[in-house]
């Protein structure tokens, strides 16, 4: 008898220690509405990682989503928000100038995948929740010659 139980044991206990694979919340939020950059990724002339905390012109940096789906984003400072220490002719990456003119666009989403469509390309974004706060990141890749650039934006709803 306990020969018979003892394989029906191990499957039982087998079963119960199998952990499902968790997906992604879906993130209930409506991205109309004023968001602002707060941190800002790239390895395109200098690797650079920096946040609105070490650099606030990058708050300056704002995307406006309208419920007719289009989108607007301007720079909204004063001066040119350099984001390297230090900012040579030739040694000098920025996130927004003053002059910048304003941008206009689409924009669709389905759940947390949200897309824009400027200057005939697609900019693929993902929409989370993180601290409470509503975080949408897009990522870039821009492919010239051997060289791969990529850029990832996280931007903060108002």
């Amino acid at each position: 008898m306990r020969l018979k139980i003892l394989p029906l044991l191990l499957i039982v206990l087998t079963l119960v220690n199998c952990k499902k694979e968790k997906k992604p919340d879906t993130v209930n939020a409506n991205i109309v509405g004023k968001w602002t950059l707060y941190q800002f990724q790239t390895n395109a002339f200098a690797a650079i990682n920096v946040t609105a905390g070490q650099y606030p012109c990058l708050k300056s940096n704002i995307i406006t989503f309208n419920a007719d789906n289009t989108e607007v984003y301007n720079y909204t400072g004063t001066d040119t928000c350099f984001v390297l220490p230090t900012h040579t002719l030739y040694n000098s990456v920025y996130v927004g100038y003053p002059t910048e003119p304003s941008n206009t666009s689409t924009w669709s989403s389905n759940g947390n995948n949200v897309y824009l469509y400027r200057q005939q390309k697609t900019y693929y974004g993902v929409l989370s929740s993180k601290n409470g706060q509503y975080h949408l990141i897009f990522a870039d890749t821009l492919i010239t010659g051997t060289d791969t650039a990529i850029t990832i934006q996280d931007n903060i709803k108002e």
